[in-house]
């Protein structure tokens, strides 16, 4: 991966490569995001552009061999460690190593990917990942060896949040006192796990959010998206290109969802008792894990339906096909519903989570839009 394959970020770019050029690179630092901003995808441009052999002022030329190792994530001497767990393929004890070859491939194919990613994508049965001291001592004896070809070897640790106290103090003395011509790039999206003694030897570089601008161009490039499309989700997005693939996968799994809430909108403002019961009965018959989500649906929804309605549609979140169908039902509801129905949603996701009865929960719930709507349309 070269920078120039990075959308945006173009400031701390500039100040990475002046590092490098400059010869003030640490020779361990911490890359602080938030989930899915793209530290990975810099740390590992950082790294193409280290090990170049004919890098530019401003980018490694992605050509030479350095380069096509990178591109392939199998550079001898760029090392990768991250949170892993055992499973039914693998030792009680395991390291990344095992699980290179998925690693790679997951991150080719999304730089931005997340930790339920990571785990999803190498089967560790829903345990959470941890890097234990089997894998410290793995890094110290990595990064004890010279480097095969560049002029550096490079550790890069991915999440070490998740490092064991145990793990953490046997590297304590190698990021202390480090080999020669050896780098550790430790990208994290909380220093709050770290050891502060871990902290105190390396240098923090925060990675910004990115702007809706830059994520829009983002999954426009990598997702073939719209890009008024992918602007509407950048907004709702918090530069975070990991958010954006959520929403897009939310929107796309919510056509049921949205067929139940502009039924129950409309039979509501129709006077339609029936049909609302009817779709009382249809949530309630639901699985409790559907439920939550039909809850967490309907108040972005109910929030979308606010924000169309104050002339605020452009950073809803809302897809440009969407936004005439959603101005038009905003259109006939006033502004005391939303507050209101926010409210009745709350409790009822609270409902849910104490194991309620679905039928007097949904009752209850849907019986709310219909006079809530009823009794304003009547004035």
């Amino acid at each position: 991966m070269k920078f120039s394959d990075i959308t945006g970020q173009d400031d701390l770019k500039k100040q990475l490569i002046r590092m490098v050029n400059e010869g003030k690179m640490a020779h361990a630092s911490i890359f602080l995001e938030k989930e899915g901003c793209g530290a990975l995808a810099i740390t590992l441009a950082l790294s193409a552009y280290i090990c170049c052999e004919n890098r530019t002022g401003n980018d490694s030329c992605g050509i030479c061999k350095s380069c096509i190792q990178h591109a392939k994530l199998v550079h001898p001497d760029l090392h990768f460690a991250f949170p892993v767990n055992s499973s039914k393929a693998s030792e009680k004890k395991p390291v990344s190593e095992m699980f290179i070859e998925k690693w790679r491939e997951l991150v080719l194919d999304n730089p931005y990917l997340t930790e339920q990613d990571l785990y999803d994508g190498i089967g560790i049965d829903n345990k959470s990942g941890i890097i234990n001291v089997s894998e410290a001592q793995k890094i110290i004896y990595d990064m004890s060896l010279k480097p095969y070809e560049a002029d550096y070897k490079i550790m890069l640790i991915w999440l070490p949040e998740r490092m064991n106290q145990e793990a953490a103090n046997k590297l304590l003395k190698l990021l202390e006192e480090p080999p020669a011509k050896t780098l550790f790039f430790l990208v994290c999206n909380s220093t709050d796990r770290i050891l502060p003694t871990i902290l105190s030897r390396c240098r923090i570089i925060r990675v910004p959010a990115m702007t809706a601008e830059e994520l829009a161009d983002n999954a426009v490039k990598r997702l073939g998206m719209k890009h008024d499309e992918a602007l509407s989700l950048a907004y709702v997005s918090e530069g975070s290109y990991s958010e954006l693939l959520k929403k897009k996968k939310e929107a796309e799994n919510e056509g049921e969802f949205t067929e139940i809430m502009d039924t129950l909108i409309r039979a509501s403002l129709n006077g339609n008792l029936k049909e609302v019961l009817y779709v009382a009965e249809e949530l309630a018959e639901m699985k409790r894990e559907k439920q939550k989500k039909f809850c967490k649906y309907a108040g972005n929804h109910i929030r979308q339906l606010f924000m169309t309605k104050n002339g605020m549609v452009e950073i809803s979140g809302i897809l440009p096909s969407e936004r005439k169908r959603m101005e038009a039902i905003a259109g006939k509801i006033p502004e005391n519903f939303f507050e209101n129905i926010h409210a009745s949603l709350g409790k009822a996701a609270e409902h849910i989570e104490r194991n309620v009865n679905g039928k007097l929960i949904f009752n209850d719930l849907c019986n709310r839009f219909f006079v809530s709507l009823q009794s304003v349309n009547n004035k």
